[in-house]
Parts: C-alpha cells; structure tokens; sequence
C-alpha cells in the first residue's frame, strides 16, 4: 500500500465549499435580519448599526477570501498526489515483473525465517517504515502487541532491529561507495 494513495483531499475539498457556503450565507442572513430588524424596530439605522452592518460585510468578504485560498490550497495540493500516483502507477506497470519476483522472494525469505502470517504482516510494515502506533491502528492490535511480534520476527531473522530487517532486502539495491 503505497503512502501516497489515500488521495482524500477531494471529499474534503467538496466538505469545505459546502462549510463555507453555510457561514458565508449564515454570516449574510445574520447581517440582512439585525439591519431589517432595526428598519422596522426603530425605522432607521443609527451609526453604530450602520457600523456593525459594514463590519458584518466585511468580515464576509474576508470569509470569502480565505474560503478561496483554502480551497486553491487543497486543490493544488490534490492536482500534487495525483501527479505522484500516476507516477506510481507508471513505475508499477514499467517494473510489475520485477515487483512480482521480489514480492515472491521476501515471502519465501519470510518463510525461511518461519514467521507467522501475523509476523508477516508486521514486517511488511516495519520494511515500509510504519511506526509501531501506525503499525498496531492498521492490523487492530495493541501496541505491546506489535512490539512483541516485531522483537520474535528480529529473533528469528537473525536481526538487531527494523533497520536490519530493512536492509536486508534493500542492501542489494543501492551501489556500494
């Protein structure tokens, strides 16, 4: 699962217009009722009711303003992850062969070290990166749990830790200097 693929900044754009729509239109109705309450109350606005209106207007418009660059925001930010996942996507489908073997080389790896299908799915995310908090909110368990699992999985593969375990399958990748 890649990190970059929970792209959710589109509901949450379309969750923003419709908040600011509702305090831009809430802030209008507040500012129309006081200025008609007054005109018919009192048949006429007195300078500190002429002012609140104008305040009322303009704390609109900055509603309005900030609302605008909010949602610029968010969308350059959404145009941003779906960018990085068509590129995702390009490499997956450029090297789908070679992913597939080292896919099938770290299961048998995991095999070899007789690991769990628990303690397979733990490495996986501590190959990834994953906290233990993460990595516990992700397979429903606690905490304690993971770190138990995670200390057998460096037990049984021979491993001192998550960078170990990491670079067992990543060393070959990079050019030694």
């Amino acid at each position: 699962m890649s990190l970059f693929r929970k792209n959710h900044t589109g509901i949450i754009i379309k969750i923003s217009k419709v908040l600011f729509f509702f305090l831009i239109v809430s802030l209008i109705l507040i500012n129309l009722y006081d200025i008609s309450y007054h005109l018919i109350q009192e048949g006429s606005l007195n300078l500190h009711q002429k002012t609140e209106a104008i305040i009322l207007f303009f704390i609109t418009i900055l509603v309005i303003l900030i609302n605008t660059y909010y949602i610029y925001g968010l969308n350059h930010l959404h145009s941003e992850l779906d960018k990085k996942n068509q590129e995702i996507d390009v490499y997956k489908k450029k090297y789908k062969d070679s992913i597939q073997e080292i896919k099938q080389g770290i299961k048998e790896q995991f095999r070899y070290w007789n690991l769990t299908k628990e303690e397979e799915k733990v490495a996986q995310y501590l190959i990834l990166g994953y906290s233990f908090k993460q990595i516990s909110g992700l397979l429903n368990k606690s905490e304690k749990t993971i770190r138990n699992q995670s200390l057998s999985i460096y037990k049984k593969a021979g491993m001192t830790g998550r960078n170990d375990l990491a670079g067992f399958f990543l060393y070959d990748f990079f050019d030694e200097e």
